[in-house]
């Protein structure tokens, strides 16, 4: 995996959040909705949706996202994305980074939660 800028980091976060940690498919329009949230709490300036759909192309290639573009007729089209790496291994190395490690925290504890003993 190559290196991530942190807005590759955030957009990955949100990907894992709006993917429920892989269980289901979303669309651009959520991972970028929630990248925007991420953001504000990193305190940093989101980039345009345009953007975000080339980091998520990026990480397509790079094997950690699925992404399809669907076409929804008169209401235009979006991209299908799918996460394809383990949340867990993705999550454990967000977290261990220190621009994005709290962020990583909290949204992986969200995302899986710990198992009961």
């Amino acid at each position: 995996m190559y290196d991530l800028n942190l807005t590759e980091k955030l957009v990955l976060l949100a990907t894992i959040v709006e993917t429920e940690g892989g269980r289901r498919l979303s669309h651009t329009g959520k991972v970028y909705r929630r990248y925007v949230e991420l953001s504000k709490l990193a305190n940093i300036e989101p980039v345009t949706s345009r953007r975000i759909y080339d980091i998520l192309r990026n990480l397509a290639n790079e094997g950690i996202l699925w992404t399809r573009v669907s076409n929804l007729g008169r209401y235009g089209r979006t991209t299908v994305v799918k996460l394809l790496a383990p949340p867990n291994t993705l999550c454990s190395v967000l977290v261990e980074d220190l621009a994005v490690g709290a962020l990583a925290e909290e949204v992986c504890r969200d995302v899986n939660p710990p198992s009961p003993h």
